[in-house]
């Protein structure tokens, strides 16, 4: 559910890393 909202965002290559994961989120957070 996360990687396609992520996606959606414009992280299309996205892996299963908590720091990628949390610097994504605080972006589309942020924006």
């Amino acid at each position: 559910a996360l990687n396609n909202i992520l996606r959606k965002v414009g992280f299309k290559e996205v892996k299963h890393n908590p720091q990628t994961m949390g610097i994504a989120t605080i972006y589309s957070s942020s924006k």
